[in-house]
């Protein structure tokens, strides 16, 4: 092998090690257990456009510690949350621990203090 050719061969093979190296620290990391706030909605709630606001603020106070997650009933999916939450009406709001345990519902807070204050009660 000429010395112009393990020149190439060794650039080649440090370029495939750099590659590997790059995709091995940039394998998807577990996503750390949050709390949740789920809200139950409807897009034929006048109720639910007006918390809709507030639970935006917490979504973007909250970022990277809470998981914000919509769900609406006008839809397949969000009707079948509904029923498994046992919803009797919208917009409900439901906090969930880190385990995913329901620690508080309301379907009748608006404020967005008063929604933090209740994630933050559970030391978020």
């Amino acid at each position: 092998m000429k010395a112009a050719e393990v020149k190439m061969l060794g650039a080649v093979l440090a370029a495939v090690c750099l590659v590997a190296a790059v995709f091995v620290s940039c394998k998807k990391q577990p996503e750390p257990k949050l709390p949740s706030l789920v809200n139950i909605t409807s897009s034929n709630c006048p109720a639910c456009a007006d918390i809709k606001p507030a639970v935006d603020k917490i979504k973007e106070d909250f970022k990277g510690r809470l998981k914000v997650i919509v769900y609406d009933t006008a839809k397949p999916e969000g009707a079948e949350k509904a029923a498994m939450f046992n919803i009797e009406s919208t917009p409900t709001l439901i906090f969930l621990d880190e385990d995913g345990v329901e620690y508080f519902r309301s379907s009748s807070i608006r404020d967005p203090d008063i929604i933090a204050a209740l994630i933050n009660a559970r030391g978020r």
